[in-house]
């Protein structure tokens, strides 16, 4: 007693209150307490930071008499939820939250056999507490993406920016549907544990929770899809190629939890949450959308392989090697005479000799022109010759030259 005496004022308020009790229940007013302390709103506990107070409760939490209590750890576990739920709270709340380790859920081992309540709340603590404790550490990692998915709207990053590109907008809907999926895998174990203790109703609360933030992900996911079908034909093909992996995803969230909507009894008795507007695509569109996809693949394969049939140069030397090329085709050049440095050392004549091979190019194919055009005339002037010396014969003998027709 004289230890819990030397707390802080804050820690006992906490220590005292619901949310560190032995109860199955937390009091919203000592929720309300907790927040407005963070938010440095509190008219009792307004001296200190809001950091002060929110490492002062980690702190208490680490205690032995409440970290080893599994009731306790379910509270302590829902009130971080909570807050990060929180809209001006969340961002640094989340912030504190990954620094926190919970060692004594990383030790814990699933019993083989599970009888008596002790075995009940190990198997608990080993398979719910710690996989909620790590999708908590994802939704503080993704805080961001999971305030803009509750608000229906992606945030604005820079001041004066009026609009998130499709690159940015697909790199969120990849990341919500991980979240979508990292969840629904632990609502398959969550469905098992409520079978196992359906009297435990601070499991059913955190069950709630966590099936609240699916449905918040899979309603802004199922909507940013739809509005991207309107102008997926416009896409870039890559681009399009990544909208329409998001779509198929979508249709294999979307079926999971309509199973488990079907299940809800188990932790939603009372429709808290309300049915989610599910995501269908008609027969002919989904057919315009699989054909569309399949040219897009089939159009991507071919610039692929179009791409690999193209001859390969390496960047070293390619000027050289023109120009080698053409001296090898041209007849009118000795190879002893003219030669072209291929192989060369050093990055700093690399530049000067694809330079000077380059101009040497020019000038062999300048010369090969004039040689070609040189031939021409001499091959013209010994035709005309010829023909004058046929006619100079032709008058000497006097034979008449045949006439045209």
């Amino acid at each position: 007693m004289g230890y819990f005496k030397n707390r802080p004022p804050f820690q006992r308020r906490v220590a005292n209150s619901s949310l560190l009790s032995q109860s199955d229940d937390i009091l919203l007013d000592d929720l309300l307490l907790l927040i407005s302390c963070f938010e440095n709103n509190h008219s009792e506990f307004i001296t200190k930071a809001p950091s002060y107070y929110i490492e002062q409760y980690f702190q208490l939490t680490c205690e032995q008499e409440f970290a080893n209590s599994y009731i306790i750890r379910n509270k302590v576990l829902l009130t971080c939820h909570l807050m990060l739920h929180e809209f001006q709270l969340g961002v640094d709340f989340a912030d504190h939250f990954l620094n926190q380790k919970f060692l004594i859920l990383t030790n814990r081992k699933s019993p083989s056999l599970v009888k008596t309540n002790h075995q009940k709340q190990e198997w608990l603590s080993a398979n719910i507490q710690l996989s909620y404790f790590q999708y908590l550490q994802k939704l503080a990692v993704n805080i961001q993406v999971f305030h803009a998915c509750k608000v229906q709207q992606y945030p604005l990053f820079q001041e004066g920016q009026k609009f998130i590109d499709i690159q940015t907008k697909l790199l969120w809907l990849f990341k919500i549907s991980n979240l979508v999926n990292s969840g629904l895998g632990q609502m398959e174990t969550f469905k098992s544990a409520l079978l196992m203790v359906p009297e435990d109703m601070l499991l059913k609360e955190i069950v709630l929770v966590y099936w609240s933030d699916i449905i918040v992900f899979y309603n802004f996911l199922s909507k940013e899809i739809l509005q991207l079908l309107d102008y997926y034909r416009h896409l870039a093909t890559h681009i399009c190629l990544q909208f329409y992996e998001l779509y198929l995803q979508l249709f294999q969230i979307r079926n999971s939890i309509s199973d488990l909507y079907k299940h809800r009894k188990h932790f939603d008795r009372d429709n808290v949450i309300k049915q989610p507007k599910w995501f269908d695509i008609n027969k002919p569109v989904h057919q315009q959308i699989e054909e569309f996809m399949l040219k897009q693949k089939l159009n991507l394969g071919n610039h692929t392989d179009r791409a690999l049939q193209r001859p390969q140069m390496s960047s070293r030397g390619t000027k050289s090697q023109i120009a080698f090329d053409a001296k090898m085709d041209s007849s009118k050049f000795s190879r002893k005479e003219k030669t072209v440095q291929t192989h060369r050392a050093g990055k700093q004549g690399e530049s000067d000799g694809d330079d000077e091979d380059f101009e040497e190019l020019k000038l062999i194919l300048q010369n090969s022109n004039m040689q070609s055009k040189l031939d021409k005339k001499k091959q013209q002037q010994k035709q005309l010759d010829s023909q004058v010396s046929f006619q100079k014969q032709s008058r000497e003998g006097g034979t008449d030259l045949p006439k045209g027709d």
